[in-house]
């Protein structure tokens, strides 16, 4: 191969690269200054730095001001596109929703709060809710109903109505 072949950066020295023009690791080569988005602060970067984003150049400066503006400028809660009023589906397949009081993170099970509101009092820790149909989704009124825990299998009787009925 003669050194006529390979091709010479802008500096005339050898280069491997196909576009004798690309002088992107340069040190020399030349910066363009641009504003963060989030810290104001004015950065110099070389254009190959500069990513397009949905056809836009880099808004910030740094993946840590990029992560506070999104923080702060993202719709959360109520307000945002997909909210699902706080219900979610848990691992065991109850309708868990959560919501925030005073605060504080609350998770409570829906078929629990029904079951107080129906009441008009909190349950007890050793009251479960029964699901009828045993479709734990199914948070009728209807398909619900109080179990002590130690009876939770068998024949029951409800402490309040004093009805009997059995479990599965």
């Amino acid at each position: 191969m003669d050194k006529r072949e390979i091709p010479r950066d802008r500096f005339g020295r050898f280069s491997w690269k196909k576009d004798p023009n690309d002088f992107r690791r340069d040190p020399r080569a030349p910066r363009i200054k641009f504003k963060c988005k989030e810290c104001n602060k004015i950065k110099k970067f070389i254009p190959w730095q500069l990513k397009t984003t949905g056809g836009n150049l880099r808004k910030f400066c740094s993946r840590k001001c990029w992560r506070d503006y999104i923080r702060k400028n993202t719709l959360k809660g109520e307000k945002h596109w997909a909210y699902k009023g706080g219900r979610f589906k848990n691992g065991e397949g109850y309708i868990e929703l959560r919501y925030w009081k005073n605060g504080k993170p609350i998770r409570i099970l829906e078929h629990r709060k029904i079951m107080e509101e129906y009441l008009r009092r909190k349950l007890r820790e050793n009251e479960l809710i029964h699901h009828k149909n045993g479709i734990k989704s199914d948070n009728e009124i209807d398909n619900l109903q109080i179990v002590m825990r130690n009876l939770h299998k068998g024949e029951v009787k409800c402490p309040y109505c004093l009805k009997e009925f059995a479990i599965k």
